[in-house]
């Protein structure tokens, strides 16, 4: 009880500091001070929400990893616990209790347990488990390693990594307990190591990996971190994989045979194409939903000066659109109570002139806008937000509506992400395009000057001077941060993210320096550090290039989580 009431009181004083740190997030989960990466084994139990996370307690700096543990009523307000677990000194997890994942099960007498990689005094990627030492505590608040830990280590193979175990799922065919471990190999790529299990203590390797992908390595990668595996429809599958290599979260969807325990793949996308990285869902019992978190890192060199670094993404709610065979995302309903004063603008009509929106508070907020009529000839709508009376400070969301053929633009390149196949025509290349939910731009060009190639690529294209190439590019979202800050040590590059569908709707939240974008539903999602120095960058101002553009908007002032 002293514990728990000691945790409360360290809540409600980072509360009250926190409001002074003008970069620090407030309706975005963070600890109370030093370094956060992955979510850990999220789960509801018992009436509550658990939300683990890799954290150095000691710095604001990656390094001794341990599991940090919060719990909520509602996935919106946290209350800080103790460490769950850390390392133990001279024992097989001494360098760190890394990423991992919680399985609920229908036994009585293990109802919850983690598994985590744990890594030794050698710096070897091993497997292990831990227990609640008291079931009955609504909090958690105590965790027993295994004694017979570690209970899995790396096969012999030539593995550039070995982490991150999942959630496992039950087999009926076979009475068995299954999960998978991040893993790649350089020439093979990124895999998925399958495990089994007939009592959820011991574990063996089956001797394959349920997925692994060769033919587009340089795309998804060489190492396969933080995978997540779960059904999303009665045919379908979702495995999810970090891709360590560009730090991008992809997905596959496709068929799981429980007969030989493989997986195959129907397509390739991704969760989220800004910000966001390690992610991890859990189950939602309390509403029967999917729920997903993820980590947004830093992009400055400020952590150590701040005190703190790294966050979670808001709570997402995960569903499967069968008609484009992807995963659609879109905050959780609860953030609604976090809504303050609202502003609204009905049937605005916006032209090539910036309109500042007349609100306040645009520091903390919520923005819904939605499309009522768009004129053919627009080419851009732009939203600023944390923008600065003079502009000398601000963040651009710019809506790129489709544009096809355009001629002369460029020829494949190694700063993008792409996949080359032959084509017939610029249309069948085009149609590959829409129905590829990764694809934002084509290009057919005449490789040795004979043979139609199509490469379908994931950044907008830039001009080139080349006029034996045919290009189109689909509608797009640009999160711009050329103009964010006024600092000089922050990342700038832009995010991008196709419009899927016809232009509906965008949803944006901000938290101080950290922006989230929704479109279309939840079909595409950006997310982006900003780090506005001026008190004054708070604006959000609307525009529209080559035409009038009529939206709906509204401005929703949002409280702190603490």
């Amino acid at each position: 009880m002293y514990t728990l009431a000691l945790c409360l009181f360290v809540s409600l004083i980072v509360g009250i500091s926190a409001l002074n740190d003008p970069q620090r997030p407030q309706f975005h989960f963070l600890p109370a001070s030093n370094w956060m990466n992955d979510p850990n084994g999220p789960m509801y139990y018992n009436g509550f929400y658990h939300l683990f996370y890799q954290y150095n307690p000691n710095a604001p700096v990656w390094g001794e990893i341990n599991w940090g543990h919060s719990y909520s009523k509602d996935l919106v307000h946290w209350t800080y616990l103790p460490i769950a677990l850390s390392p133990t000194p001279g024992g097989y997890d001494q360098n760190g209790c890394f990423s991992g994942s919680a399985t609920l099960t229908s036994d009585p007498s293990m109802p919850i347990l983690i598994v985590y990689t744990c890594i030794s005094p050698t710096n070897e990627e091993l497997q292990c488990l831990a227990f609640p030492s008291d079931i009955n505590d609504p909090s958690l608040t105590n965790w027993t390693k295994y004694e017979n830990n570690p209970v899995m280590t790396a096969p012999k193979m030539d593995l550039d990594g070995y982490r991150d175990p999942t959630t496992a799922w039950f087999n009926s065919q076979d009475n068995k307990w299954y999960l998978i471990i991040g893993a790649g190999e350089t020439n093979d790529g990124g895999m998925t190591l399958l495990y089994s299990s007939e009592d959820l203590l011991s574990w063996n390797f089956t001797g394959h990996p349920l997925y692994f992908d060769v033919e587009h390595s340089a795309v998804t990668g060489s190492m396969w971190e933080c995978p997540d595996f779960y059904q999303v429809s009665d045919d379908f599958y979702a495995l999810k994989f970090s891709n360590a290599n560009q730090a991008w979260d992809m997905y596959y969807i496709g068929s799981y045979f429980e007969s030989n325990n493989t997986f195959q793949p129907n397509t390739l996308s991704s969760y989220d194409n800004g910000k966001f990285y390690a992610s991890k869902t859990f189950w939602d019992f309390a509403n029967e939903r999917r729920i997903l978190f993820g980590w947004i890192s830093e992009e400055d060199s400020n952590a150590t000066a701040r005190g703190w670094s790294g966050m979670q993404s808001l709570p997402r709610v995960v569903t499967f659109d069968a008609d484009t065979n992807s995963l659609v995302m879109n905050p959780i309903p609860e953030l609604q109570s976090l809504r303050g004063q609202q502003t609204s603008f009905s049937n605005l009509v916006v032209s090539n002139k910036n309109i500042p929106l007349n609100i306040t508070g645009g520091d903390q907020a919520e923005i819904v806008v939605n499309f009522l009529d768009i004129e053919q000839s627009v080419t851009e709508f732009g939203i600023r937000v944390r923008t600065s009376p003079t502009l000398s400070e601000t963040t651009l969301i710019s809506i790129f509506l489709p544009q096809a053929p355009l001629q002369q633009t460029d020829l494949p390149g190694l700063d993008y992400h792409y996949h080359t196949m032959s084509t017939l025509s610029s249309k069948e290349c085009n149609n590959y395009c829409i129905n590829d939910p990764l694809c934002i731009a084509w290009t057919v060009y005449m490789f040795d000057g004979i043979t139609p190639m199509c490469t379908l690529k994931y950044a907008p294209p830039t001009p080139a001077h080349n006029n034996e190439t045919t290009s189109g590019f689909r509608g797009y979202v640009c999160i711009n941060r050329t103009n964010s800050s006024l600092a000089k040590d922050v990342e700038r590059f832009p995010f991008y993210a196709p419009v899927i569908g016809t232009l509906s709707n965008v949803h944006i939240f901000v938290d101080h320096s950290v922006i989230e974008v929704f479109i279309n539903n939840g079909f595409s999602v950006l997310t982006s550090r900003i780090y506005p120095t001026l008190s004054e960058s708070q604006g959000v101002e609307v525009f529209s290039v080559g035409g009038k553009t009529t939206v709906s908007i509204d401005f929703y002032q949002l409280a702190f989580i603490w």
